[in-house]
């Protein structure tokens, strides 16, 4: 066949109507099967030039037969429009190209798929079109949602930056919420190992471009960032916040703190953990925040989120052991023994194998001998016995905390009551006695030597 020819069929063909089947898809009859396996031959062959006669006839005649129709065509019009210097003639194999997007959706559906396939070919052969483009990518991706493919869901953003204040295009606001799509759209992909590496590369280049080209960047004082003051720098976030308190914005904030030591422990961090925490609520992240106001000695506030932490925390007893007794530390900090204790216990029900909680009752019974008594003397003193009865339990669940409390039994035992004054009291050393104060708790007696 005579190139003139070919070019001849490939101009007419550049008119098909977007609406060419209507709502019939045929599946053509024995002559259309034989006119599919001469196409597909020269398709095969990279004849494309050959290929096209019998593939307009089938693509027209019987689009019903098979979905791979369109796939060849846009492949074969591809083929074209990159080959073809010619703008014209590019063009109107590039609305052709559209058409057969469009009558593939008609025929065979999967309009998410194909839109994207569609709305990636517009920004890639029709620059002028971008606002369309735009139009066609969210819709494909509204349709599939978690099932986008990864290069839609890139070519989308990417398009989005670009359009970023344009006459037709989007407004900041309008990308970070589409950014929070995307991610989780991301997220779901990486979570269920679909392309997990690409989607991997997706999101991080889409935080790259949200950083670089949408959020605000710090407020430079005409020095470095390093060479700030702790002040300087907490003052510069928060006017950052100001101009910018998106969810988005306020994890990147929170991203940079957690790396500058000046500023990683500061008020401003954990005014942001908060916000972020009220949005998405973790163990972790109620753990962070329990742990830093347990450092800023207040009390309550730790509590609150270290039992936020426990109701949050999918991990086992054992966890959830460790946050009761970070709430027992607490009380013990805010002078709340019986509350601490409590706590205590509460972590040995959940975990019976752990010397933590033996170890913590211990310190506040050793504590307690201004509680109990003037703070020296008798009273005061027998507070040291049921204290070392959890030292020595916490010693027997785990033998590395006799480094902790042996010196710290050693120390006290010159504070224990003499043999006499055991004996004054009508006591022996050895038997069983009962403390009584808020301890109120069976051990036996000890004297000093």
């Amino acid at each position: 066949m005579k190139k003139s020819i070919i070019t001849a069929f490939v101009l007419g063909l550049m008119f098909t109507s977007t609406n060419l089947f209507a709502q019939d898809c045929p599946e053509g009859d024995q002559d259309a099967k034989r006119t599919y396996s001469l196409y597909k031959e020269y398709y095969k062959q990279g004849a494309f030039d050959r290929a096209l006669p019998y593939w307009r006839d089938v693509y027209e005649n019987a689009p019903g037969l098979t979905k791979g129709i369109f796939i060849d065509g846009a492949d074969m019009f591809i083929d074209l429009i990159e080959k073809t210097e010619d703008e014209a003639q590019k063009s109107k194999y590039v609305d052709t190209l559209l058409n057969i997007y469009d009558n593939r959706i008609q025929c065979w559906g999967d309009k998410g798929y194909v839109l994207q396939l569609k709305g990636m070919d517009i920004i890639r052969y029709r620059p002028e079109e971008y606002p369309e483009a735009k139009l066609i990518l969210e819709e494909a991706i509204n349709l599939d949602q978690a099932d986008s493919k990864y290069y839609g869901v890139q070519s989308y953003f990417n398009l989005l930056i670009h359009l970023k204040d344009e006459v037709e295009g989007v407004d900041e606001e309008f990308i970070k919420g589409e950014y929070d799509k995307l991610i989780a759209i991301c997220d779901a992909n990486i979570e269920r190992d679909n392309n997990a590496k690409q989607f991997a590369e997706v999101k991080a280049a889409m935080s790259y471009n949200l950083k670089e080209h949408v959020l605000p960047k710090r407020f430079d004082q005409g020095q470095p960032w390093h060479t700030w003051t702790a002040e300087a720098k907490s003052d510069s976030i928060k006017q950052w916040i100001t101009e910018d308190s998106s969810l988005v914005n306020l994890e990147d904030i929170l991203s940079n703190i957690r790396r500058d030591a000046d500023i990683k422990d500061s008020e401003v961090r954990y005014n942001i953990e908060k916000i972020l925490f009220e949005n998405n609520p973790t163990a972790n992240a109620a753990n962070n925040l329990g742990v830093y106001y347990y450092e800023q000695e207040k009390g309550e506030e730790a509590i609150h989120y270290f039992k936020k932490a426990i109701e949050l925390t999918e991990d086992d007893d054992e966890g959830k052991a460790n946050f009761l007794l970070a709430i027992g530390d607490t009380y013990r900090k805010m002078d709340k023994f019986p509350e601490a204790r409590e706590a205590a216990r509460s972590a040995m029900e959940l975990d019976t194998t752990s010397a933590k909680p033996y170890y913590l009752i211990g310190l506040l019974y050793l504590s307690s001998g201004s509680k109990c008594g003037p703070g020296t003397g008798f009273n005061s003193q027998r507070v040291i016995w049921p204290a070392f009865d959890y030292f020595n339990k916490a010693k027997e669940l785990d033998e590395s905390y006799a480094e902790i409390v042996d010196p710290l039994m050693k120390d006290y035992k010159k504070y224990l009551p003499t043999r006499a004054e055991i004996a004054e009291r009508g006591l022996r050393v050895g038997n069983t006695y009962t403390v009584p104060c808020w301890i109120n708790e069976e051990t036996t007696i000890r004297a000093k030597h």
